[in-house]
């Protein structure tokens, strides 16, 4: 029986974990799977894993319940679903209709995390809410390995690799890399992701102004030493990348998973993270600090500047990166639907 995902993108499972999917139902399908939003979407299927969502284009509790005979509920970004302050890291509690809406209407509802959990037990939805945790291929982890080239040459490779928008604060993280920059001499940095800007209201056009002129004046700064990255070929070619990184860290004022962190400790790289949002529960191999501008540089910093110490968080944040593989979200998503049983 088909298996519709239902406001979930497709990089939230990678290719391995639709391949495995697609072997325990059949066929996959999806609303925002591989094309862009507004395009016309496909049937949706009897079985549906549905992601609450107040974006545009999505598939609605109410929809799922009279198309599926099975809908089970997952909330991914609990931010849609109940708002979020990202002065001071708390929901808004402004609406969670949708999520008590999915609720009724499938079996259970599921978190993507503890931190999820407890925004949803906070916002009397649900009190104890079971968790499908995100994932990472780690079959990509032996490539990085065997691609790695770090310590090549003198110079540390530190990198920025997120969406540019609001949430993820680039400019703060365009700033950090300056910082680093003039303490290091020896550092090489990358700023992923060129021009992957959000909607309107992700990315304003003042706000895309402001960052592509930081992005300037840091490049006439350290001409020779910053790459701006595009998107990259497949997924050999990301890992290839991802193997010459010794260092990556964020800013990001909105994260509820960190599934881009959590690719980079696959690939052995050391990681630096605030320690609020889903960070200290997520990605405790990482280097964890306050989130303020400073205390991210001088943590940045401190890995360069000691090989012992930036080898040691490099292997915590790898062996933290192994207890989330997408086979594990995948064999959860089965027992959601009770495959699995008998």
């Amino acid at each position: 029986m088909p298996l519709f995902l239902a406001n979930i993108f497709d990089w939230l499972l990678s290719n391995r974990g639709l391949e495995q999917l697609e072997h325990r139902f059949g066929e996959v399908r999806g609303n925002w799977l591989f094309a862009p939003r507004t395009q016309p979407q496909p049937e949706v299927g009897d079985r549906i894993l549905l992601n609450p969502s107040t974006m545009d284009t999505v598939v609605t509790p109410a929809q799922a319940a009279t198309k599926a005979s099975q809908v089970v509920a997952w909330v991914l970004f609990p931010d849609q679903v109940l708002g979020w302050d990202f002065a001071r890291h708390q929901f808004l509690n402004v609406r969670r209709d949708i999520a008590v809406d999915a609720l009724r209407v499938s079996s259970d509802l599921y978190a993507n995390s503890q931190f999820t959990r407890c925004l949803l037990r906070q916002a009397k939805v649900h009190d104890d809410a079971p968790i499908i945790p995100l994932g990472v291929d780690l079959s990509g982890i032996d490539q990085a390995s065997s691609e790695a080239h770090r310590g090549r040459d003198d110079f540390v490779h530190v990198y920025w690799g997120h969406m540019w928008r609001t949430q993820k604060d680039p400019e703060t993280a365009v700033e950090i890399l300056q910082a680093v920059a003039k303490a290091c001499p020896r550092v090489r940095m990358t700023i992923g992701r060129e021009h992957s800007w959000g909607p309107p209201e992700h990315s304003p056009q003042e706000f895309q102004t402001r960052l592509l002129r930081a992005i300037s004046d840091l490049r006439k700064f350290a001409p020779t030493r910053v790459h701006v990255r595009q998107t990259y070929q497949d997924s050999a070619d990301y890992w290839r990348f991802m193997g010459s990184v010794d260092i990556s860290f964020s800013c990001a004022r909105e994260e509820t998973f960190g599934l881009a962190m959590m690719e980079h400790a696959a690939a052995g790289v050391a990681c630096v993270v605030p320690d609020n949002m889903c960070y200290p529960e997520i990605h405790s191999g990482a280097t964890l600090v306050p989130g303020d501008r400073k205390s991210t540089v001088d943590a940045i910093v401190a890995l360069v500047n000691s090989p012992k110490l930036r080898a040691r968080t490099q292997a915590d944040c790898l062996k933290n990166a192994q207890r989330y593989s997408v086979d594990r979200t995948i064999v959860k998503i089965c027992d959601a639907f009770a495959l699995n049983k008998g």
